[in-house]
């Protein structure tokens, strides 16, 4: 398989179909609901991490996708990071220089070709 995703999004029909443009693109999709679920499972991750798709808005009394950025960005420098949100007005949140930054609507392909490029 190839080198792993991290996928952190709530809304499991877009889980979905991000785990099948990530499988079709060759990598080895890891999805979380929120950053506790990805923080559990983060050092089992060898490494090989491609980068990371994070939703910016993520459920109430989880961090936010910014937040989880920066944890991301502390705890693996250098990971390539892709913010998505469908909330335009949110993308202005996100320092550039720590990832990409768009909305969900591009769709699944396009997010996970930005990790790819």
């Amino acid at each position: 398989m190839g080198p792993d995703l991290i996928i952190i999004e709530d809304d499991e029909a877009f889980q979905v179909a991000l785990e099948r443009a990530s499988l079709a693109a060759g990598f080895e999709p890891h999805i979380f609901a929120n950053w506790f679920e990805c923080e559990a499972e983060l050092p089992n991750l060898d490494g090989r991490c491609a980068g990371a798709l994070i939703d910016i808005v993520l459920p109430a009394g989880t961090p936010n996708g910014v937040a989880v950025g920066n944890m991301l960005h502390h705890r693996r420098p250098g990971m390539k990071l892709v913010f998505m949100t469908d909330a335009p007005e949110l993308l202005a949140y996100v320092d550039g220089d720590l990832g990409a930054v768009t909305n969900k609507s591009v769709g699944p392909r396009a997010l996970v070709e930005m990790l790819a490029a």
